[in-house]
């Protein structure tokens, strides 16, 4: 009933948390390149993980999968057998506070880890993700434009949400110029 409330006040405390992080700066020109450990979240809604299959594909190709880590909610693309090599880690409901935040067990496992590069799939707005985005402590943290996506992120895409693989291939794209 007062899920649109909630979801304020978590995020208008994800503000709040985040606003003296001032980023460091950071030189983007082969900054993809030197990085080793990638954090990957997935979409929370199984709308927007359609096409997701090829971030996945080319991160597992670009980079190590014993050294990429991926963050999916429970229900979303349940078929992880291709990345098997990677650190998965779900998340559910109960998972998170009533302020649609990551409790501090999920943050810890998070945090389990030392991450270059953060990369968020949501075309839309899902907090989990881009408060453990941002909590990650990555160097890039590279997430969809969105409201108050410079509170999360550091590199913002550009992409058209009605067309998910598309957006997606724009993301390898852009990714492939940093």
């Amino acid at each position: 009933m007062f899920e649109g409330l909630r979801y304020s006040i978590g995020k208008a405390y994800a503000r709040y948390t985040f606003r003296s992080h001032s980023g460091e700066q950071i030189q983007f020109t082969g900054a993809l390149s030197t990085a080793r450990r990638v954090l990957l979240l997935l979409p929370e809604s199984v709308a927007a993980a359609t096409g997701v299959e090829v971030v996945l594909h080319h991160i597992m190709q670009r980079y190590s999968p014993h050294y990429v880590t991926i963050v999916k909610r429970h229900g979303i693309l349940e078929s992880t057998k291709p990345y098997a090599k990677a650190r998965l880690i779900t998340f559910s409901a109960q998972d998170l506070t009533r302020w649609f935040l990551p409790r501090n067990e999920l943050l810890q496992t998070v945090k389990k880890s030392t991450f270059d590069v953060a990369i968020d799939l949501n075309l839309d707005d899902a907090l989990p993700s881009a408060f453990l985005c941002r909590s990650s402590g990555a160097r890039i943290r590279i997430g969809f434009e969105k409201e108050d996506a410079d509170t999360f992120y550091n590199v913002q895409v550009r992409a058209r949400r009605d067309n998910p693989p598309s957006a997606y291939q724009h993301l390898i794209n852009v990714i492939h110029m940093l």
